[in-house]
């Protein structure tokens, strides 16, 4: 068979390239591959269901020579050549730091992680319709001492020494409690144990 390896993108309605297929084990011979698609609809509303006609999209997929030059305006402005990371798509100023990279991020990412930016920072939550009822919800709390230790790097270890939980019943509130347990001597039980059995 012929050794070949291909990751395929997306061409975003907003012009940002996504990855959508990435390889498990990149070969000798890498191909990356952009899917564009003839029309785009609307991706940040939810669609009409009223619509009864159906027009179907049709894609193509065109060769990615060069995904530095394809994706590097998504990040900055600079003119600077980038290299790219084929898997997450974050960008590296030389080849060295982009092999060190790729190395952990082959065996860590299966997608592009996108993090938050100043306009777009807080997670919520707007499909409140399609949430799932939950009959029981457990809120737990440790409290921590920090403990100093001589090892060289690290500086202090956290150690519980009281823990409470309240467990809420949706559908009877008689059934809600509070408990909590603190440690009093060294040969107590810890409060890790004691939330272990109380669950």
């Amino acid at each position: 068979m012929n050794k070949i390896s291909v990751n395929v993108y997306i061409l975003k309605q907003n012009f940002d390239v996504e990855p959508i297929h990435l390889t498990a084990s990149k070969q000798e011979k890498h191909v990356r591959l952009l899917m564009i698609q003839d029309r785009y609809d609307d991706e940040d509303c939810p669609g009409d269901d009223d619509d009864d006609e159906y027009i179907p999209i049709n894609y193509h997929y065109v060769w990615i020579k060069n995904l530095s030059r394809l994706v590097s305006s998504q990040f900055s402005n600079h003119n600077r050549k980038k290299f790219i990371c084929d898997r997450c798509l974050h960008y590296f100023h030389s080849s060295d730091k982009l092999t060190s990279h790729e190395e952990d991020c082959s065996s860590i990412n299966k997608c592009k992680v996108l993090l938050p930016n100043e306009k777009n920072n807080k997670l919520t939550f707007i499909n409140y319709s399609k949430k799932e009822w939950v009959p029981f919800v457990i809120y737990a709390d440790f409290e921590c001492v920090l403990k100093p230790v001589a090892e060289a790097r690290a500086y202090s270890v956290h150690e519980a020494f009281s823990c409470g939980l309240y467990l809420k019943c949706n559908f009877n509130d008689e059934l809600s409690e509070y408990r909590c347990y603190r440690k009093v001597n060294d040969n107590d039980m810890s409060p890790s144990e004691w939330f272990a059995q109380n669950l």
